[in-house]
């Protein structure tokens, strides 16, 4: 595969930040390579490893953004686990899918839930915030209609105490 295939192309970190792959580096002689991304909002670049793609993820195409949204929109039927600790698990591991698709069809089954188990929240919420973050980047649009798009209530803003 080459490996430059990906330079030019935009990222989202698990912090939410997207950035810009500029270049393919080889950070020590014999290791492996990785992207160096420049991230414009907070001027600084970092590494990312090209085989460890647990902290970003590649963003996708304007077409696949638009179906991503329509499979999060879906209802599915709920999935019966054995126990909760293979429930917690099994949507841990889904939510670091790289796939926006597959994350959609993730988030939107979570969402359904009349409650996310405490275990599964904070990667819920993280897996939601850059998909938002996603189809803003992409689409351009502003985040009150994201919001409707998704059929999402927008967070209430926290106050300082």
């Amino acid at each position: 595969m080459e490996k430059n295939i990906n330079v030019g192309k935009y990222i989202i970190s698990t912090d939410g930040d997207i950035g810009k792959i500029v270049d393919v580096v080889n950070l020590e002689p014999g290791a492996e390579d990785f992207f160096k991304v420049n991230f414009t909002k907070n001027n600084c670049i970092n590494y990312f490893s090209m085989k460890n793609t647990k902290n970003y993820r590649i963003l996708a195409s304007k077409e696949n953004v638009q179906k991503a949204i329509d499979i999060f929109n879906t209802r599915y039927e709920p999935i019966e686990y054995d126990s909760t600790h293979e429930k917690i698990n099994a949507q841990k591991e889904a939510l670091s899918e790289t796939n926006i698709c597959e994350i959609a069809k993730v988030l939107s089954m979570i969402n359904q839930e009349k409650e996310v188990h405490p275990q599964v929240n904070k990667t819920y919420t993280i897996a939601l915030g850059m998909f938002i973050d996603e189809i803003k980047f992409v689409t351009g649009k502003k985040l009150t209609d994201i919001y409707d798009l998704l059929k999402l209530k927008i967070p209430a803003k926290k106050g300082k105490k």
